[in-house]
């Protein structure tokens, strides 16, 4: 009962190669985000802005876990109330009627937007296949083939987003 047959192991190098591609696909899609920002944004603020979508798209579990509410502590604005007042989150705010709604309404508008942002950008946590490299497990060849479809989707939207950015861009005389 303790034997068993096992299928001839996968070249650790090709598995290597294919991680690396993983880790290419991301830079192709951040490269393409920060293009398309610099077409009508100014040097900094371009990367910036694209230093965001990498972040958004690195924690967008955890983003849409305080968009739907699943994450306990309220939205941005109530959780900063929280700390500034050092009130725990198993406690009521309890800063008057008036202030619990307008602060509850002002973080419906946040977790609004938050949620758009984080559905919007990729979710480069998927494109994470470290983890099967180091432990000695197959990336298997759909789950490349998602990444370069996904890659592939961004990268030609961004890509007409940037062309008409950049077309209608008034360029000074």
């Amino acid at each position: 009962p303790d034997v068993y047959i096992r299928g001839a192991d996968a070249s650790f190098l090709w598995n290597f190669c294919k991680g690396y591609v993983s880790i290419w696909l991301q830079m192709v899609m951040v490269t393409c985000f920060g293009v398309v920002f610099s077409t009508f944004l100014s040097g900094p603020v371009a990367m910036f802005a694209t230093l965001v979508t990498y972040i958004v798209g690195l924690f967008k579990e955890f983003i849409v876990g305080v968009a739907s509410g699943e994450q306990v502590g309220g939205g941005p604005l109530e959780s900063f109330i929280r700390l500034i007042t050092q009130k725990n989150v198993s406690i009521e705010l309890d800063m008057g009627p008036v202030v619990d709604v307008v602060v509850k309404v002002i973080d419906g508008v946040f977790m609004f937007f938050m949620w758009v942002a984080a559905e919007v950008f990729p979710d480069y946590t998927s494109f994470s296949t470290s983890k099967f490299v180091a432990y000695g497990f197959n990336i298997s060849g759909t789950l490349l083939t998602q990444h370069c479809l996904t890659t592939l989707a961004f990268t030609l939207v961004l890509s007409v987003f940037g062309y008409f950015f950049l077309k209608s861009r008034e360029i000074a005389g």
